[in-house]
């Protein structure tokens, strides 16, 4: 039996992911800070795949107590997780890195770096006593390069891509397959915020992006699905860029 854990999936990219890959597996946990609208993503689900187990889990990944209450309850269930998705992150304080809160800047580096770390944590623990996985980490193309007045964002992000590559080689021997999906400027979270908020934000954007557009979420989960499926057999501590070629 296939298992999905998807954390970080209340909207968004993550939203996407999940609703994508749903019927590629047996039993779907979605776990977020935000559980009510997680609520909402399983009752989609459920109207989407009804032959599919889904469940709702509330966790704080900035807390190593609430993600071990996750994978107790996880185990609780008699569910094996044969594939994971750690979705969860902020954006951070908008600030030159000369006039950042160091409050801010910390708050942005638990969450998006040990946050993820103590996910990997647990789901590496699970899938060796299973026989193995594979796990995705979210980073960004900002992992890749520099952004101006997003500084903890940007060194989270490349934090992300290091620990990826770092834990990948750990594990390779025990069937555990992890690596980093990295999107660029996608239509939807914090950026289809800026779209509307922002007057001359789209313009701006898609005027530096070689393919001038931004990214769908749904391109993003294509090719999540694809790391998570079998297809994906010799591929691990790789960073997967769908930037519309700002990294190129």
């Amino acid at each position: 039996m296939s298992a999905l854990l998807v954390v970080g999936c209340a909207g968004g990219i993550g939203k996407a992911m999940v609703l994508h890959m749903a019927h590629q597996f047996d039993v779907i946990v979605l776990a977020d800070i935000d559980v009510e609208r997680v609520r909402s993503v399983r009752d989609e689900i459920a109207a989407a795949c009804p032959e599919c187990r889904c469940m709702a889990i509330h966790v704080d990944i900035r807390e190593m107590e609430s993600v071990a209450r996750l994978f107790s309850e996880i185990e609780a269930q008699e569910i094996d997780i044969t594939a994971a998705v750690n979705n969860a992150g902020i954006l951070g304080e908008r600030a030159t890195l000369a006039d950042s809160n160091p409050v801010e800047w910390r708050n942005a580096l638990e969450l998006n770096v040990l946050g993820t770390y103590h996910l990997v944590k647990h789901e590496i623990a699970a899938m060796c006593k299973t026989g193995g996985g594979r796990i995705l980490n979210t980073a960004s193309e900002f992992g890749a390069r520099g952004a101006v007045n997003v500084s903890s964002y940007v060194a989270s992000k490349h934090a992300i891509i290091g620990m990826t590559r770092a834990a990948a080689l750990e594990v390779a021997q025990s069937n555990i397959l992890i690596n980093a999906i990295c999107p660029g400027a996608i239509d939807a979270g914090i950026t289809r915020k800026f779209v509307v908020e922002v007057e001359g934000f789209l313009e701006r954007t898609t005027q530096g992006i070689p393919l001038r557009r931004l990214g769908h979420a749904d391109e993003v989960a294509k090719a999540a699905a694809w790391l998570l499926s079998p297809d994906n057999s010799y591929m691990t501590g790789q960073s997967i860029f769908i930037d519309g070629g700002n990294t190129a």
